[in-house]
């Protein structure tokens, strides 16, 4: 239906200019959710995040995802930071 055919270095240069506004879109995204919290907050987060790394590593998952759940509430979850705990908290979970 209507249009010409592209061949396939046309498509493949399609691919990556949408890849690469996709990364820059995301890349946005993580900046602005990280601005949105304080410096103090994302301090707070950090160490939670460390203190139930630091919890995983003796072994007490438990409690290090209640460190991780409570770090999470801090900032955006589409920060890195927030992106980090939900990530132990999937690691501890498999454990």
């Amino acid at each position: 239906m209507g249009g010409e055919a592209l061949d396939e270095d046309e498509v493949e240069e399609k691919r990556r200019k949408t890849l690469a506004l996709v990364n820059e879109y995301k890349r946005k995204q993580l900046q602005a959710a990280n601005s949105q919290s304080t410096e103090e907050v994302v301090s707070q987060a950090r160490a939670g995040v460390e203190r139930g790394k630091s919890l995983m590593r003796l072994g007490r998952f438990t409690q290090a995802m209640d460190e991780f759940a409570a770090a999470g509430k801090l900032v955006s979850p589409n920060s890195s930071i927030g992106g980090d705990c939900r990530l132990q908290t999937a690691i501890c979970l498999d454990r």
